[in-house]
């Protein structure tokens, strides 16, 4: 069984996430703000390749208010 390449992408997504999350830890003052960021945004490209894999393999969310998707629509809908 092989991976998708949207769930592989996510999953090193996913990786790169928790290393910067570490650095940003251990960092020096001025870099904490980086590695902070670039652990934020590693972690929402890993949440769009995982909705976009299980779209691809037709996986049905059984909650669809935790869907990228309706978050996006329930915000619009509220302004």
């Amino acid at each position: 069984m092989s991976l998708s390449e949207d769930r592989t992408r996510a999953y090193l997504l996913g990786a790169l996430t928790g290393a910067f999350a570490a650095l940003s830890v251990v960092a020096e003052e001025r870099r904490r703000a980086l590695f902070g960021t670039l652990s934020l945004v590693c972690g929402a490209m890993a949440v769009v390749y995982e909705e976009r894999a299980d779209r691809m393999s037709g996986y049905e969310n059984p909650d669809p208010t935790t869907s990228l998707a309706a978050t996006d629509e329930t915000e619009s809908a509220e302004d």
